[in-house]
């Protein structure tokens, strides 16, 4: 392998795991919230939905 190759993988290696933690810090904190919030009440919606169930069915649809 050349050094030119490995200078070049090293750099897309860097890139690729640096891609995630630059989209994480544009979330804003309003963002955030309102993500969480959204999420928590799709959570309860969905469990309450399994709340006709029982048994094994109801441990399967809580999952």
């Amino acid at each position: 392998m050349t050094r030119t190759f490995n200078f070049k993988a090293t750099l897309l290696l860097a890139a690729v795991l640096l891609l995630p933690a630059a989209q994480a810090a544009t979330m804003s904190k309003a963002d955030y919230k309102a993500d969480k919030t959204r999420i928590n009440e799709q959570y309860k919606s969905e469990k309450s939905a399994c709340g006709s169930q029982a048994g094994n069915a109801k441990d399967i649809c809580v999952e």
